[in-house]
């Protein structure tokens, strides 16, 4: 929860995440999240390549020079808690071909809602995943 909310400050600010690798969060001994760097941020109207990326944790489309839309940071969300759920990256490498799901292996790693809310935010398509980080935080609060 907290990190859709870091990001969506971010948002009201004209400014896209597009990477959230998991060893840039910190959780503190009183469970509050810091992220310790934003190597990737991008203005809102901004179309700009970013090929240094980290591999499976930015949405497909932030490897392309266009404009980013909020369904981008929730892909990006969707990767870094998939990675520290399932304890390994997204396989991107068959993008170029064809979208794969993510693998949710070993299998009942997480309930069967939060595996729904993951599959959804890790779309291959924009427009199939939720579009902005208040819908994906509301729908992980109802997986819980």
């Amino acid at each position: 929860m907290q990190l859709c909310q870091a990001i969506a400050i971010l948002h009201r600010n004209r400014i896209f995440c597009v990477e959230v690798p998991p060893e840039n969060i910190i959780l503190d001994e009183d469970g509050r999240l810091h992220i310790s760097e934003f190597s990737a941020l991008r203005l809102s109207d901004q179309c700009v390549d970013y090929p240094s990326l980290t591999d499976g944790y930015g949405a497909p489309e932030s490897y392309k020079p266009e404009t980013l839309s909020p369904a981008a940071d929730v892909f990006a969300v969707g990767a870094c808690l998939y990675s520290l759920l399932v304890g390994q990256r997204l396989a991107v490498e068959g993008w170029v071909v064809e979208p794969e799901d993510p693998v949710f292996y070993p299998y009942k790693v997480v309930s069967q809602g939060l595996e729904s809310v993951l599959r959804r935010a890790l779309q291959f398509h924009p427009e199939n995943r939720y579009q902005s980080l208040r819908d994906l935080k509301e729908a992980l609060l109802s997986a819980q």
